[in-house]
């Protein structure tokens, strides 16, 4: 298995040891790491979120459980975090850039007033 980071912050859990407990968290964030959403069958969109057809999965997918089919997830960190930056661009690119502002093209109630 390769090395493990956690499913929400992706601090590198390689010091953990195995099988992971119910009761481990991550050092970094505080969260719990034996819940679906750090597990290999946690797959949304399939009923119960899991693709394992014997587990009784919990509504809350990051809370702690007792599932005993648990496999940890060496993937299941969704990426890396995004700089302020990168947030940025994103937003640009959807709504436009910061040229577009309001206060750059002025208050467009002006040119029905104007004199």
């Amino acid at each position: 298995m390769s090395s493990l980071i956690c499913w929400n912050c992706g601090h590198d859990l390689s010091d953990e040891p195995l099988p992971i407990s119910r009761h481990a968290t991550c050092d970094k964030c505080a969260e719990v790491l034996h819940c679906c959403r750090f597990c290999d069958h946690f797959k949304p969109g399939q009923p119960g979120d899991c693709e394992n057809e014997l587990a009784d999965p919990p509504n809350e997918k990051a809370s702690a459980n007792f599932c005993e089919f648990f496999k940890p997830n060496a993937t299941a960190f969704g990426g890396a975090i995004e700089t302020h930056d990168q947030t940025r661009a994103k937003l640009d690119s959807l709504f436009g850039d910061e040229s577009n502002s309001i206060e750059e093209k002025g208050n467009p109630l002006d040119d029905l007033f104007s004199d």
